[in-house]
């Protein structure tokens, strides 16, 4: 590994998830922020899923904790997706 790996694998999945972290967390603590924080969500946790879905395809059956893991990602993006349409029929009849 050279440093060059190691930045980018940092960059990447450090200082990338620490930043949807924090607009999770925004979303959450500060309500002008969660349409866009659910939003992320669903489009981040999708991402894996599918990601997930299409290594399945190509490269065969995971182990049974990244099937886990595909079924979480599913679970938070149609929990995202759900939150996002009632949180539109809220504002559209307030």
């Amino acid at each position: 590994e050279t440093v060059n790996e190691a930045n980018m694998v940092r960059a990447a999945y450090g200082g990338l998830l620490l930043g949807f972290a924090i607009l999770f967390l925004l979303g959450e603590l500060r309500d002008q922020f969660a349409q866009v924080a659910l939003i992320a969500l669903f489009t981040f946790m999708m991402s894996f899923a599918v990601g997930r879905l299409l290594s399945i395809l190509i490269d065969g059956l995971p182990s049974l904790l990244i099937c886990g893991l595909i079924l979480l990602e599913i679970g938070y993006s149609a929990l995202a997706a759900y939150l996002l349409t009632v949180k539109n029929k809220n504002y559209k009849s307030a």
